[in-house]
């Protein structure tokens, strides 16, 4: 095929996650060559909108209610898109699935699902949700393949009984060239929350939320300074900030108020990241967790729980430990901190290289538009 693949992308909302960088990162960098994209939100614009549309990525939101639409908002999206035509549709998340399926029938064009999480917790997810989770299993032979980003999301969604015609495991993909070492931010982080040059650095990114189970990362900071009370920990995300009273409150508690540094959502995590001496995440479940790959790819060693698909991003170069497991946590860190210079830039040389060799971003849009070219041939 000589021209652009016409491909329109279902997902429930663009606000702030992994699936909504992915589907960014995909579209924007694939945009001038390989494809024309339309992505079409079930809510609002959220914080990718109008990041796509600067990219040159036609955006559609239709302003449905956690992903739902009402009726009058469906015969609407009908009306907009009954005369356009497209290659594929590629939906991202369950609501997005869900969608999928009656546009593909509308547009008559061939459908893949995008499944992004790899654990599945009923606890998570309201009843609506679930009840479309049950049922998408059942129509799971409905699309022409379904697309997972780990062997973690494939293992669950086969547990809940999705029985696809294909199974393709696509991971995420990392801008390489964005998230590279920088030896200038080592300085810059430390000036900006005014520290010697030699405090050492942990960071984690994630929002405000139970499921990162910052309560395991306090402790584990707890038992870290009772013995080494020149490391600080550098927290970005939304929702931490010094207006999250109950944060506040759990840090005060437990006497961490002046080792931790709350920076709140930051858009250039690239200027930051690099700066660390070793990135954390110590959440109970994952699914494809960028943040390791972007800390990676920085060349930063991480520990972190073994939540979703983060053993198979860290591999073997770093610490995964067990969930809500404060002990095994500072264990980790201390494994890294205690590295000499020698064996510290080694380590940090082969984190990186292992993003390179298996999640370059180039890669994975050409996995992309193979999978494409096959399913429209």
């Amino acid at each position: 095929m000589n021209h652009k693949i016409k491909v329109l992308h279902v997902i429930s909302q663009l606000g702030v996650g992994g699936a909504e960088r992915m589907l960014f990162n995909l579209t924007s960098a694939g945009e001038k060559s390989l494809w024309q994209s339309t992505v079409l939100s079930l809510t609002d614009e959220g914080h990718y909108g109008p990041l796509l549309r600067k990219a040159g990525v036609e955006v559609i939101s239709v302003g449905g209610v956690k992903g739902i639409l009402s009726p009058v908002k469906l015969f609407r999206l009908i009306l907009l898109l009954r005369h356009r035509r497209f290659h594929l549709i590629q939906s991202w998340l369950y609501h997005g699935d869900f969608l999928g399926i009656p546009l593909s029938l509308l547009l008559r064009c061939p459908l893949i699902w995008n499944l992004r999480c790899s654990s599945v917790d009923w606890k998570t997810y309201s009843p609506i949700t679930w009840r479309i989770v049950k049922l998408l299993a059942r129509l799971s032979r409905f699309p022409k393949a379904v697309i997972v980003n780990s062997s973690a999301g494939l293992d669950a969604h086969r547990k809940l009984g999705y029985r696809p015609r294909k199974w393709v495991n696509i991971p995420n993909g990392f801008d390489t060239k964005k998230f590279q070492p920088k030896d200038k931010t080592h300085h810059d982080l430390r000036d900006t929350l005014n520290l010697p040059l030699t405090t050492r650095l942990i960071g984690t990114v994630g929002k405000w939320d139970p499921l990162k189970d910052y309560p395991t990362l306090f402790e584990g900071a707890r038992l870290l300074l009772t013995s080494q009370n020149d490391v600080h920990f550098v927290m970005w995300g939304m929702g931490l900030t010094k207006e999250n009273k109950e944060l506040v409150s759990k840090l005060e508690h437990k006497k961490l108020g002046q080792n931790f540094h709350l920076m709140g959502l930051q858009p250039n995590l690239e200027n930051w990241l690099p700066g660390l001496d070793l990135f954390t995440l110590t959440s109970k479940t994952e699914g494809f967790p960028n943040v390791l790959g972007e800390a990676m790819a920085c060349g930063i060693p991480c520990v972190s729980t073994n939540a979703g698909a983060a053993a198979e991003i860290i591999d073997q170069e770093g610490v995964v430990v067990e969930i809500s497991n404060a002990s095994q946590l500072m264990q980790g860190w201390v494994k890294i901190l205690s590295l000499k210079k020698e064996e510290y830039l080694s380590l940090s040389n082969k984190v990186r290289n292992s993003v390179l060799q298996r999640y370059s971003l180039n890669t994975i849009l050409d996995a992309y538009h193979q999978l494409y070219l096959r399913t429209i041939a």
